[in-house]
C-alpha cells in the first residue's frame, strides 16, 4: 500500500483543507514543491500536477458537495 511516509515528496504534495489554515499555509511557504490549497480552490490541473496529494475530511466532503 502506498501513504505519505513512503512516498517520494520531493516530487510534490499538494494539501487540500476545508479551512483556511493560517499557520499552515505560512509553514508551508519553508517547503519545497508543496502547495496548501482550500479543497473549493482545488482545480483539476494542480490535482493532475501533484503526484501526492493529501486531504482533510472536510476537504473530501466539500469536494465530493462539488463534483455532485
Amino acid at each position: 500500500s502506498s501513504d505519505v511516509c513512503s512516498s517520494d515528496l520531493t516530487q510534490g504534495l499538494l494539501v487540500l483543507t476545508d479551512a483556511f489554515d493560517e499557520n499552515l499555509y505560512l509553514s508551508s511557504r519553508n517547503l519545497t514543491n508543496v502547495m496548501v490549497v482550500e479543497a473549493q480552490y482545488a482545480d483539476p490541473v494542480s490535482l493532475v500536477q501533484f503526484p501526492n496529494v493529501v486531504a482533510t475530511a472536510g476537504a473530501l466532503k466539500k469536494l465530493e458537495e462539488m463534483l455532485a
